[in-house]
């Protein structure tokens, strides 16, 4: 099969499945909005199938080396005495921040998933005429 796909969006979930579609026979093509991946950015919480999915394609360990080590939140009221702990720790799961699990995805399948940056000049017709 070598029938080329166009996906929009160059982060976690573009990647992703431009890998799992390069994997069988398709010819993905991934663009992206931004001129370059992003760093940065809040914490990706990998559990459940999430990891099956990292463990699928082989990147479960690497993602695993990048974790954060937030074991826990507290909550303070005003006098800075704890009113709630959260514990975050769970063996099944793993916490990587966005701009390295981005990173992690597109340095493992560079080469194998063609990525075209942007910034893209898109055209949406609403009404005879062009957004921009």
């Amino acid at each position: 099969m070598s029938e080329r796909i166009l996906i929009s969006g160059a982060s976690i979930a573009g990647l992703t499945l431009a890998r799992w579609l390069a994997r069988h026979g398709f010819k993905p093509t991934v663009v992206g909005r931004a001129p370059a991946l992003r760093t940065g950015g809040n914490g990706v919480d990998v559990r459940d199938s999430a990891v099956e999915v990292g463990e699928r394609t082989g990147l479960m360990a690497r993602v695993r080396d990048l974790a954060t080590d937030v074991q826990g939140m507290k909550f303070v009221d005003a006098a800075d005495q704890a009113v709630a702990r959260i514990d975050t720790r769970d063996p099944a799961s793993v916490e990587i921040m966005r701009g390295d699990l981005g990173f992690r995805l597109r340095r493992a399948w560079l080469g194998t998933v063609p990525v075209t940056p942007g910034p893209w000049r898109v055209l949406h017709r609403r009404g005879g005429r062009p957004d921009r």
